[in-house]
């Protein structure tokens, strides 16, 4: 089959080069650059919590796996950087943190609370009087990615691999919407 992704973001990038795996004619249409709207501008923190509900509390767990698991599929992830991320909070809100970690531990979701010496020895650069008494957890298991060497793998792993095109300057009009399939597009030059 044939398929046109309009997009070279995160989102884009990884539908087309799981398409082009799956053996589609992969094309992908992008206005400007690769990662050149939302996706180069987010922070991109793969994580968990604070997720409520819990299906969608899971559905990022799974995010957070497959991101993880990307590194077996690559021999390596340049974009991709575990270790984990801290938080506290304002004495006011403090009872709703505890709240948030006591919960996320009910889920199996890695969340722990630690000392400042253990805060100083993760992230040296934290001045530990901002800290004061408040509570610090710590959640192992989150990353971030960087979301433009994330797009570009992605992108030249699907062209080299598996011979999606990329189309940068391609601006779409308007795509199609039909209740079903769309058989075309029309590009905003015609």
């Amino acid at each position: 089959s044939r398929v046109i992704v309009i997009g070279a973001g995160v989102v884009g990038a990884s539908s087309a080069y799981r398409l082009a795996q799956a053996g589609a004619k992969v094309l992908v249409l992008e206005a400007e650059r690769v990662g050149g709207g939302t996706s180069g501008i987010s922070y991109a923190w793969t994580n968990a919590h604070r997720k409520p509900p819990f299906p969608y509390h899971q559905l990022n767990v799974n995010g957070m796996k497959t991101h993880a698991t990307l590194r077996e599929e690559f021999g390596g992830t340049p974009w991709w950087h575990d270790g984990g991320s801290l938080e506290w909070t304002e004495p006011d809100r403090q009872s709703s943190f505890r709240d948030n970690v006591a919960q996320l531990r009910e889920w199996g979701y890695a969340a722990e609370y630690v000392t400042p010496a253990q805060v100083a020895a993760l992230e040296p650069d934290i001045d530990l009087s901002v800290l004061g008494d408040a509570p610090v957890a710590y959640f192992p298991a989150e990353a971030w990615c960087d979301p433009l060497v994330y797009a570009h793998a992605m992108l030249s792993a699907a062209m080299r691999r598996h011979g999606a095109r990329l189309i940068c300057g391609a601006r779409v009009a308007a795509p199609p919407m039909p209740a079903d399939r769309a058989s075309g597009l029309r590009l905003a030059d015609g």
